[in-house]
């Protein structure tokens, strides 16, 4: 009796895993089935592009574990969660990094966040007073990520000390250079 229980049971898992994995119910039909929440510097087609292989796949084909990583590796991304929404949805949530300064490399500006990953400058930048920081000096993507990380730690323990000074020796910089961490220059406006 018990065997024939257990081979029930395992007919049975077998049809239902034959039943999720084949029915077209499952199937991520187009990216309208793909929903993300949370992407605000990143383009819906930037966040769908790490999608791509998966369209017109089974939703339980999608390595969820696979696409988060993906996800991460984009530079605005700190965090990333993907779930699976019944029949066939995707539902992405995005953690953007939160940019701390402008940074300069060449003749480029772009963003960098306290842990030192580097950003592209968004479209809405220009102009925009949430992005009201100085400029950071001193770091580039050809160095590690830990250098990177290291020298963002001066930075803010150097902004930290002049910020419990008078507030507005913060707001008054325009330029902090941490290309020798022992050695922190700023410019004030």
């Amino acid at each position: 009796a018990a065997l024939v229980v257990l081979g029930a049971i395992g007919v049975a898992a077998a049809a239902l895993q034959h039943y999720a994995l084949h029915d077209p119910r499952f199937v991520l039909g187009s990216t309208d089935d793909i929903q993300i929440e949370g992407a605000e510097h990143l383009t819906r087609d930037q966040v769908l592009s790490v999608f791509g292989a998966d369209l017109e796949r089974d939703i339980f084909r999608v390595s969820l574990d696979e696409r988060k990583a993906d996800l991460e590796r984009l530079p605005w991304v700190e965090h990333a969660t993907v779930m699976r929404l019944l029949p066939n949805n995707l539902r992405v949530l995005i953690t953007e990094r939160t940019p701390v300064a402008f940074v300069r490399q060449g003749t480029q500006i772009g963003l960098v966040d306290a842990s030192g990953v580097l950003l592209d400058m968004p479209a809405d930048a220009a102009g925009n007073p949430h992005y009201s920081f100085p400029v950071l000096t001193g770091l580039s993507a050809t160095q590690s990520p830990q250098e990177r990380a290291k020298r963002m730690q001066v930075y803010h323990a150097f902004m930290m000390a002049l910020g419990g000074a008078d507030g507005h020796v913060v707001d008054s910089l325009s330029e902090v250079d941490v290309t020798h961490p022992e050695d922190v220059k700023a410019l004030m406006a």
